[in-house]
């Protein structure tokens, strides 16, 4: 049981460790995420590179899992963060309505283990 609880901790404090970065092009509705960096330094450089596109701005960072939310024509967004991937996703697409008052959908969530392109 001391070894569970100490194993649970262990994940926990190297979970605390990883930095997330997704950026975004709204002129070309490119995305990039990336998760498991070293620092937010390293996330923030690394997520307009796998963007690929000269407009590729963070739009979420921070936070271990994230969720990036646009509309059809990707002009509107928004990020949310969170503990979980459901509770990230929830977020940023609740705020994009709530901001926008336009349909809005999920173009990529994750966690460290767990990354999810477009529905």
């Amino acid at each position: 049981l001391m070894f569970a609880a100490f194993m649970a901790l262990t994940a926990i404090a190297h979970a605390a460790e990883e930095y997330t970065a997704i950026a975004s092009d709204p002129a070309t509705g490119r995305v990039g995420a990336v998760w498991h960096q070293a620092s937010q330094a390293d996330a923030d450089a690394a997520a307009p590179r796998r963007c690929g596109a000269p407009g590729c701005e963070i739009r979420v960072r921070g936070g271990l899992c994230g969720a990036f939310a646009a509309t059809p024509d990707h002009h509107v967004f928004s990020g949310g963060i969170g503990p979980t991937r459901a509770h990230a996703r929830h977020e940023a697409v609740r705020i994009c309505r709530l901001e926008f008052n336009r349909r809005c959908f999920v173009r990529i969530s994750g966690c460290p283990h767990h990354i999810e392109g477009p529905d």
